[in-house]
């Protein structure tokens, strides 16, 4: 090969020059880009890495997505307010997604595990928590802002709401249709990615709550969807399905579920245009002939009722058959308020070790009483009357007599034994109550010093006020008014024509102060015509007013000791009911178990103190001749 010459050689070093020049020219300019770049998102888009609080995440669909509308009084928009400097609220709400998409996107939204690296704001200056006052006269009101409101750089989620089902619920063959048992294992997927050691989104900490999807107005829903020209394929009977398996699911992880379906359903079912008797007759209750002579009544009732309330009352609560309007997002704001409130109260309560051994010796005392009370009344009464049984049914063989109402009688005496000891215990917790208040003053101001040490001290200062004169007046009012109502019921009862209306009229003015008057009409119409259904009927207006009495119970406590007039009290109650009823039925059910009901109240008991320190104003500072308003103004409009 012939050697190259000098000259050639200067020509190729100079085009290698050239091109590392051009190469190095494309790569600054490229960098320059991506710089600029990349200084613009630091600018505009750089994340946040101050102080947050705890995360609540509400992952749903359209019920969720439209949850922060301050027009329509979103929910989540009332839930973001009530939990202000507590935590901060996240929709991650899709319109239109079933819980198959759900479960597509699930891993996109929820936070990977990581540890949590929480640290004072004054860290970030080079202090360090060895430091128990960085400011040597630092106040209060600073150690608070300090310790609450700027806890750190990252924040745990402490609270995811799933609310999906509204989309699923179509009939099967439609794009959106979820088959149920679909629907409930991508619920338990949801689920498992938080609660499973082996997600990269495990969180055991993080409390989950159900919500169902929300009922559904057939014909307000039919008609929206008419206007413009769609088929209406959604259907309330559907939605009730997916609704019972959300509540199934959330039974079976042992997790709490807000059940919007069931709640709007009480509100709004059996009203205006639909004629009790069919509906009677549809849920099995009612024989065909009894509905065949109702056709003419039910005809009347269509065509006049019709035209004053074509939507069966679900306009109350849904904006076009589907979607939540104001009334809507009130109603379940205010339900998974309840049913969170009652839920940290109980975790809190049963994490204290002092309403811990309290519960333990009210359930050691219990249970020793009734196997003293059982093995006493199974000797005395239950041993002897089935003697009597026995030897009443083979005397009448032996004498051949008919034995059937000596032995109807007889287990008759049996039952009412049987209650009379499944009873006792809340009968003497109830005697315990009145006679003893003490013991559970300690228990409710015990825990309020906890949850709430400021409140506490201030109440504290305030001077017990006793009004025994206004109490005595009151029962006695009390007393006077339900005997004179019953004896003037007892006669009017007896009336020809009408005095069989005496008592539902009397049941309906009672239970109207629960849920209003067109579903207390219903309810109680439908125990006049339906028989079989006046059981549970007379069941729920029981429930009702046990669970009326059972919150008074739990708020003597408080009112004995700020001295609360029986006029302050009902006062109180009235701004409160809504609230109350929804945090009241998450121990209702288990005060009501006779073996350990009475450790349930004293849970209840302690977790009443967290109501108040959430709900109630906290009292002013107290000064001679100082008045305390229990209810403000603006509550009791």
């Amino acid at each position: 090969m012939r050697p190259l010459s000098s000259r050639t050689f200067l020509r190729y070093l100079s085009f290698l020059c050239v091109a590392a020049l051009f190469f190095l020219n494309l790569s600054y300019l490229h960098n320059q880009s991506n710089s600029s770049s990349t200084q613009q998102y630091q600018t505009t888009g750089n994340a946040f890495n101050g102080a947050t609080y705890d995360i609540a995440l509400a992952f749903g669909d359209d019920l969720t997505q439209s949850a922060t509308d301050p027009d329509n009084s979103g929910w989540l928009s009332h839930l973001s307010r009530f939990y202000d400097r507590r935590m901060d609220i996240l929709n991650r709400g899709f319109t239109q997604f079933t819980s198959s998409d759900a479960r597509k996107v699930a891993k996109l939204i929820l936070p990977k595990s990581a540890p949590c690296a929480r640290s004072s704001w004054l860290e970030w200056f080079g202090w360090s928590e060895r430091h128990s006052s960085p400011l040597a006269n630092e106040p209060k009101k600073w150690t608070d802002i300090r310790q609450r409101t700027m806890p750190g750089f990252s924040s745990p989620l402490r609270l995811l709401i799933v609310s999906f089902g509204a989309n699923d619920a179509v009939p099967e063959g439609s794009p959106q249709h979820v088959p149920q048992l679909l629907f409930a294992e991508n619920l338990r997927y949801i689920v498992s990615l938080l609660r499973s050691p082996e997600s990269e989104h495990y969180s055991p900490h993080t409390r989950i709550l159900f919500v169902t999807p929300p009922a559904l107005g057939d014909r307000m829903h039919a008609e929206y969807m008419r206007k413009r020209g769609l088929p209406a394929i959604h259907k309330n009977q559907i939605t009730r399905m997916y609704a019972e398996a959300t509540c199934t699911v959330a039974q079976e992880l042992d997790l709490p579920c807000v059940d919007l379906w069931t709640a709007m359903e009480l509100m709004v079912k059996k009203a205006t245009d639909k004629n009790p008797l069919v509906v009677a007759a549809r849920e099995g209750m009612l024989g065909s002939d009894l509905v065949q002579a109702s056709g003419k009544l039910r005809n009347i009732f269509a065509t006049q009722l019709s035209a004053v309330n074509p939507f069966d009352g679900y306009e109350m609560y849904l904006s076009d058959g589907f979607n939540l309007n104001a009334n809507g997002n009130k109603l379940l704001y205010k339900l998974i308020v309840s049913m969170t409130l009652a839920y940290e109260a109980t975790e809190f309560a049963a994490r204290n070790k002092r309403v811990q051994a309290r519960a333990y010796r009210v359930l050691k005392f219990t249970v020793a009483g009734m196997v003293i009370a059982n093995t006493v009344i199974y000797s005395l009464v239950l041993f002897p009357l089935f003697i009597l049984r026995t030897a009443n049914y083979g005397i009448s063989i032996l004498l051949r007599y008919d034995s059937a109402q000596s032995t109807l009688a007889l287990l008759s005496s049996r039952d009412a034994v049987n209650h009379f000891l499944s009873t006792l215990p809340l009968l003497g917790l109830d005697i315990l109550v009145h006679v003893k208040p003490s013991l559970f003053e300690d228990i409710f101001f015990g825990m309020l010093d906890e949850v709430d040490p400021e409140y506490w001290r201030v109440l504290q200062k305030w001077p017990r006020r006793k009004f025994h004169w206004a109490k005595i007046q009151y029962t006695v009012q009390r007393l006077f008014k339900r005997y004179t109502m019953t004896l003037v019921a007892s006669y009017l009862s007896r009336l020809p024509y009408v005095g069989w209306l005496v008592m539902p009229i009397g049941a309906l003015t009672m239970m109207a102060r629960f849920v209003g008057y067109p579903v207390s009409v219903a309810i109680i119409s439908m125990s006049v015509v339906a028989p079989g259904s006046k059981r549970s009927t007379f069941f729920m207006f029981k429930s009702l007013l046990a669970m009326s009495d059972f919150s008074r119970d739990l708020l003597k406590p408080f009112f004995s000791h700020v001295g609360a007039k029986p006029k302050q009290q009902v006062e109180f109650y009235r701004a409160y009911e809504s609230l109350l009823i929804g945090f009241i039925l998450a121990f209702y059910f288990f005060v009501q178990l006779s073996w350990v009901g009475p450790a349930f109240y004293i849970l209840a008991q302690a977790a009443m103190a967290l109501f108040i320190a959430r709900h109630t104003a906290r009292p002013p500072a107290y000064t001679h001749g100082a008045q305390w308003e229990l209810v403000s103004k603006h509550k009791t409009k």
